[in-house]
């Protein structure tokens, strides 16, 4: 199974994200399960700067990612140019990129972002979701979901989405699997890089169904590490 990168497609999303990230509490410092560790990338101890695209870079399967990113207005016509516009919202406070550590022996797997939070009606996306090649399993996606809801749950969030193009059908797999309950289908709601209009599917979370996963992971990925 194989996660690639899904994020959203307006910079519009973006402004005053760092605000609202940090009233929710969800630019924890560090954030854990028992299996991952989970940094915000963009502090001191991991700029986001040519050593860590560089580092995305080695994940082997960048074509793969680039196929899934929407456009974005200034984000170019390569994976690397898309990648420093990403890193210029960063270091602005837009945007919040997250990277994932395994415990076991402080390798780097991949990342994951909140976006679209809300402190007044308590709901945050889950996106910008990769792994490394060699980490591009069920266990090690479940996992970083784990650690991603539990940062939710610290900020009080109520609702969790995911916002899937349908094409993946590697991540709406992922999703079902995981058992994230899929509220629809958005038609052509995103351009992709390729020129081409991605339909969107919805997945979600609501109030206890966030805290009952969350269990449900604890004793689900025991038998994976």
């Amino acid at each position: 199974m194989i996660c690639y990168l899904e994020i959203e497609a307006s910079l519009q999303l973006y402004k005053g994200m760092g605000a609202l990230l940090l009233a929710m509490r969800l630019d924890a410092p560090k954030t854990e399960n028992p299996w991952l560790v989970l940094k915000p990338v963009g502090p001191p101890d991991l700029p986001f700067d040519d050593a860590y695209l560089a580092r995305v870079r080695s994940a082997g399967s960048v074509d793969a990612m680039w196929r899934w990113l929407p456009r974005i207005s200034g984000g170019g016509s390569s994976f690397e140019a898309y990648y420093a516009h990403i890193g210029k919202l960063t270091k602005q406070g837009k945007f919040s990129p997250m990277a994932a550590f395994r415990k076991s022996d402080d390798a780097f797997i991949g990342g994951a972002s909140f976006l679209r939070a809300s402190r007044t009606h308590r709901s945050v996306e889950i996106g910008f979701i990769w792994l490394m090649e060699g980490s591009q399993d069920w266990a090690c996606f479940a996992a970083l979901q784990h650690v991603m809801l539990k940062s939710a749950v610290v900020g009080r969030a109520k609702r969790v989405v995911w916002n899937v193009a349908t094409k993946n059908v590697a991540m709406c797999r992922a999703m079902d699997r995981l058992g994230v309950k899929q509220e629809g289908v958005l038609r052509a709601a995103v351009r992709m890089n390729d020129g081409s209009w991605s339909d969107r599917a919805i997945y979600a979370l609501v109030q206890d169904e966030i805290s009952e996963m969350i269990d449900y992971l604890d004793t689900e990925l025991e038998q994976f590490f």
